[in-house]
């Protein structure tokens, strides 16, 4: 691995890296925040419960990040900036949904809305039929052409497309006004739907205006992000080349006919000046003269003719002369040409021969050197012999080098020889050539000057041949002039005035040359035609360009030589320049050519681009235009079929005012707290079936109902009534079918979002079931007081290792002999089921039996059962002895304290028994109804459930059957409190208050009472004391007031983290144990059961077993 490398792109690419990283950690900590969290459980929430807007929501939400993309990119090009264009898009996006949805929402809240004062829908045929004119008159003016001289290129609304568009919208327009006159007149309920919503187009037209606005920008630059995606830069460069082609090959057009138009008015407009005039004038004067002097004239034409062919023959002779010089030079030159030859054939011959005999003579010379070495070398005794001196050997060297010098004398001789030959060669061949050069000299002299004759000899003649006096007849001369002057007029040109100036100053010459008097008559005139020039420059110019635009510019041909954009605004550019128009007309073409330029497609900005696509009628714009108007309308669509969706029943609740989906049902809810399901059920419950009278389908008589449940009615009978729903008619409430349906869909949605706490356990149930017969048979032949016998008997417990759900224990030794019998019943009845375990301790005297938490719920709810099944007409403070007959009873009847007989209490509702918890075998004191009343038994018990912090209204609100389960939920709360050592002296200690506060009120009581009323307080006594767990664990009581307050106290250090093991474990135990609690408003016999659940679910729950030693030390 490289590190050096991995360094070094992190190094380059530090920034991008610490951005994301950022970006990255700012994505988690948003999603793992509170608010993300919130969102979350929202979604998931409308996934399961509304999918339809769910699906919708998504959607929406998927169409405008598309939108949004397509606009940021179209956006981007114009502004220039990122973040700018990114802002803007998520504005006009975010406007653009919500509008959406708000628009929906109008529809929903007021297809249904119903004007207060009835108008006979007069108002909707009006509203309809002026915004169709409206749109009649928008459409027109939008298909009018803005400016009728603008360039047609540029004016869309004058193209083919833009009046189809038109003349389309027109036809639709005026359709739509017959059918709508056509549906309102028959007042079907299409029309007066259509009508209806263009009624609530118009009320919320500011909403219309937003969102249109936003849409249109939104399609704009989406459009542009399309069209540039399916409509690349290559594209564009071929389009503007095409484009280029037509529009130049116009403006080619247009330059041609310009200078048609102007060449004509120009030539009008000279020959009406003053410049012209006056030359024309002088033309005439002199033809007048030259008419007089015929004669003169032919004489001087003659004499003209005459000097001109003797300058002809004067040149013949020198071209003869040079000729003749010409032919003896060039036998001089053959002759010399032909030596040259030969000399120059022998030199190489001569050149090799010397360069062999010196090559012989150097070899002779290195022999030489060599033989005067070996002498010498002999000599020295260096070599040869050896031998110092010169010996024989040394002579013979000597008499060899003698003879070798001899050769080179020889050899030199034929060097020079050779040599000599060779340069005479040489210098005769330079010499003939020097002679050669003299000899061409001469013959260009010659040559030269008999050409200088010839064209001499031409040139008089081209002279005479272009001179139009050589060709003049003199008696002609006058007519042949008309005729020039007559041409230039029918065509002014250049060449044609100067034909006309030609012939005016051979005129002119030829009589101020002929005779004195000739010259005379000419005295005054003038052939130059300063004026007519300048008069004609502007014709002369069109002339001229005209005849360069023909050369180089008028042809298909020549536009085809041009490919690309460039070249063929250039070629534009040059054809007008070349075209010799005046400023005015050719600042015109500029000014369409550089416009042209400009909005040229590969250069242009893309606005431009657009723009030029519609002009051309290229479908691909069309196409981007219907992608990107598609998708917008599909967030449009998405908004309307939202809002629908987040419908209510009650919004097709015919109504004044128009409300949303939320505030109507909101209105109900609100009516429905706190607990939700229940109150909804009691109103369904409550409502009768009638025939369908404009809607209301059922019937609800609060007057036969308790307090409480009429109270609860009549708030949402109250709630319904404001939205519309419900009205009173004869001493009954009228219910439309929407309210009901609405109730019934909150009733389930209610059920369904507490499935997971409620969900029924069928075998559980059946076991229950079984398990109950099976008790109730062992507890015969007195169900009720055996069960409280049997219950008398259990103590509560912990939980045993190895025994989960065994919270009570039985000691068969403490029971007494009488009632061994029914206690073992119970238990061998409990052991079938496995609800009954022997477990003897040391402490304890065998034989001990534990028991499960399901026999102990089973018992008291037999108890319950049969003490409430007894007390159908017992009144409140009706005390009775359990199983014997009553003997008295009293009632609230108004608060009055009287003798006499007290009147039964209603049959239709059976008010919670008082006093069911006192032992069979002690009867309770009889009261006296002559002198006592249930008012003063009221009054006590009011003043001792007050005295332990109880309201006394939650106290006789429960029902009888409520009262079992309040029972039972008591049962689970007891074990409940064991979880924690701590919370359990706590709510000890709050209950010995409780019972101190109550024992000195009623110490108070038999104080301040008269004797007669003593039998009422020891009633009320009897009564507290027995319902005594009920009463505690009531709501807003002193186990809730404890519980809250140790929350309240703790949960700051718990903020802080300053808590210690054991108060954290006291602070879970109370939430734990206070959301059981506040899981209902523990009213109605299912809160009761509620409240059990849950606290049986706490008790099970990991971590919040029974830990009674768990106190700190």
């Amino acid at each position: 691995m490289d590190v050096k490398a991995i360094i070094e792109w992190l190094m380059a690419n530090g920034t991008s890296l610490a951005v994301g990283a950022l970006v990255f950690v700012g994505l988690g900590l948003l999603l793992t925040s509170g608010p993300a969290k919130r969102v979350y459980r929202v979604i998931e929430e409308t996934f399961f419960t509304n999918w339809q807007l769910a699906l919708l929501a998504t959607t929406s939400i998927i169409l405008s990040l598309v939108a949004g993309y397509t606009t940021f990119d179209g956006l981007r090009n114009f502004t220039g900036g990122g973040l700018l264009s990114l802002m803007a898009t998520i504005g006009i996006q975010g406007v653009m949904l919500v509008t959406a949805w708000l628009i929906g929402e109008s529809f929903a809240t007021g297809m249904n809305q119903k004007s207060e004062q009835g108008t006979g829908g007069w108002d909707l045929l009006v509203t309809g039929l002026f915004a169709v004119l409206a749109m009649i008159a928008v459409t027109v003016w939008a298909g009018q052409a803005t400016n009728g001289t603008a360039v047609a290129t540029a004016n869309w609304f004058d193209s083919p497309t833009a009046r189809s568009i038109q003349n389309f919208a027109l036809y639709g327009a005026v359709t739509a006004l017959a059918v709508a006159l056509v549906i309102a007149m028959t007042k079907s309920d299409i029309g007066g739907n259509y009508i209806q919503s263009v009624r609530v187009i118009v009320k919320n037209a500011v909403l219309w205006v937003m969102f249109l606005a936003c849409m249109s920008t939104s399609v704009f630059f989406s459009f542009d992000s399309h069209f540039s995606g399916i409509f690349p830069h290559e594209e564009r460069v071929r389009a503007s080349e095409l484009r280029a082609q037509n529009q130049v090959a116009g403006i080619i057009s247009d330059i041609g006919g310009n200078i048609t138009e102007k060449r004509l008015v120009e030539s009008e407009t000279l020959f009406t000046s003053d410049g012209w005039r006056a030359f024309d004038t002088g033309l005439t004067d002199l033809t007048r003269a030259a008419q007089a002097s015929g004669a003169e004239i032919e004489a001087y034409f003659n004499a003209l003719v005459e000097d001109r062919n003797r300058a002809i023959k004067q040149q013949q002779e020198r071209i003869t002369t040079s000729q003749s010089s010409q032919a003896g030079l060039q036998s001089k030159k053959i002759s010399l040409t032909d030596e040259l030859s030969r000399l120059e054939a022998d030199r190489p011959a001569l050149a090799a021969d010397y360069a062999e005999k010196k090559g012989a003579l150097d070899d002779r010379a290195k022999e030489v050197d060599a033989k005067r070495v070996e002498a010498m070398a002999e000599d020295k005794g260096v070599e040869g012999t050896g031998k110092v001196g010169r010996g024989p050997v040394y002579k013979q060297r000597v008499e060899e080098l003698s003879r070798l010098q001899d050769y080179i004398k020889i050899g030199e001789e034929r060097v020079k020889d050779s040599k000599k030959r060779l340069d005479a060669a040489e210098t005769r061949i330079a010499q003939i050539k020097r002679e050669l050069a003299g000899v061409d000299g001469d013959l260009a002299k010659y040559k030269g000057e008999a050409e200088t004759a010839e064209q001499r000899i031409k040139l008089t003649q081209e002279t005479a041949v272009g001179d139009p006096k050589s060709k003049l007849d003199p008696s002609r001369l006058v007519p042949l002039f008309e005729t020039v002057r007559a041409e230039f007029r029918q065509e002014p040109t250049v060449e044609r005035l100067a034909k006309v100036q030609q012939m005016c100053t051979q005129i002119y010459t030829a009589m101020a040359t002929a005779t004195p008097e000739t010259k005379k008559k000419v005295t005054g005139l003038d052939c130059d035609p300063k004026q007519a020039i300048e008069a004609a420059s502007l014709v002369f110019a069109l002339n001229s360009g005209s005849e360069v635009f023909g050369k180089t510019c008028s042809g298909g041909e020549r536009l085809a030589q041009y490919k690309t954009t460039d070249e063929l605004f250039g070629f534009a550019r040059k054809c007008l320049a070349d075209s010799g128009l005046p400023s005015k007309e050719t600042d015109q073409l500029r000014n369409k050519i550089n416009f042209i330029e400009l909005n040229r497609d590969d250069k242009a900005h893309r606005f431009v681009v657009t723009w030029n696509a519609f002009g051309d009628g290229n479908r691909l714009a069309y196409l981007a235009l219907a992608i990107a108007i598609t998708i917008d309308s599909l967030v449009f669509m998405s908004g309307l079929f939202g809002a629908n969706a987040v419908r209510s029943p009650l919004s097709d609740v015919p109504s004044h005012k128009a409300r949303s989906a939320q505030q109507l049902e909101a209105i109900i809810e609100n009516a429905l707290l706190p607990d939700t399901f229940s109150n909804a059920k009691i109103v369904l419950g409550a409502m009768h079936t009638i025939s369908n009278t404009e809607g209301y389908v059922a019937e609800v008589d609060p007057g036969g109902y308790d307090p409480e449940t009429a109270a609860r009615l009549r708030e949402v009978l109250s709630a319904g009534a404001t939205i519309g729903a419900v009205k009173r008619e004869q001493g009954r409430y009228l219910v439309r079918s929407e309210l009901y349906e609405f109730l019934s869909i909150v009733a389930k949605r209610a059920y369904d979002k507490n499935r997971g706490r409620f969900t029924e356990n069928i075998e559980q149930s059946v076991k229950t079931q079984e398990l109950e017969k099976m008790i109730a048979v062992a507890l015969l032949p007195s169900v009720g007081p055996n069960a409280e016998l049997v219950l008398s008997h259990l103590h509560p417990i912990s939980e045993e290792k190895g025994f989960p759900g065994f919270t009570s224990e039985v000691l068969l030794a403490e029971v007494g002999e009488d009632h061994k019998r029914t206690v073992r019943s119970v238990l061998n009845a409990g052991a079938t089921f496995k609800l009954i375990h022997r477990y003897d301790r040391p402490d304890s005297p065998p034989p001990r039996y534990i028991l499960h938490s399901d026999l102990y719920r089973t018992l008291a709810r037999l108890r319950a059962r049969s003490l409430t099944s007894s007390l159908g007409h017992s009144g409140y403070g009706n005390p009775q002895q359990v199983g014997g007959p009553q003997t008295g009873g009293g009632l609230r009847d108004g608060g009055a304290l009287h003798g006499g007989q007290i009147p039964s209490p209603p049959q239709q509702k059976a008010l919670p028994a008082m006093g069911f918890m006192q032992a069979p075998a002690e009867p309770n004191p009889v009261p006296n109804p002559a002198t006592s009343g249930a008012d003063v038994h009221r009054l006590i018990l009011e003043s001792m459930i007050e005295t332990i912090g109880v309201d006394p209204v939650a106290y006789v609100s429960l029902a009888p059957e409520a009262f079992g389960a309040a029972l039972s939920a008591c049962e689970s709360f007891r074990r409940a409190r064991l979880m924690n050592a701590m919370l359990d002296d706590t709510l000890a200690l709050r209950e010995e208050e409780a019972r101190g506060s109550l024992d000195r009120q009623v110490e108070h009581l038999s104080k301040k009472l008269p004797s007669e009323s003593h039998w009422a307080l020891q009633q009320a006594h009897k009564e507290v004391e027995d319902n005594w767990d009920v009463l505690m664990l009531l709501p807003e009581g002193p186990y809730d007031q404890v519980i809250d307050n140790l929350i309240q106290k703790l949960e700051p250090g718990a903020a802080e983290d300053e808590l210690k093991s054991h108060e954290r474990m006291l602070l879970k135990a109370a939430n734990v144990v206070r959301a059981s609690l506040k899981s209902g408003p523990r009213s109605s016999e299912r809160d009761w059961q509620r409240v059990e659940f849950q606290l049986e679910a706490a008790i099970r729950q990991a971590g919040l077993s029974p830990a009674p030693n768990d106190r700190p030390g």
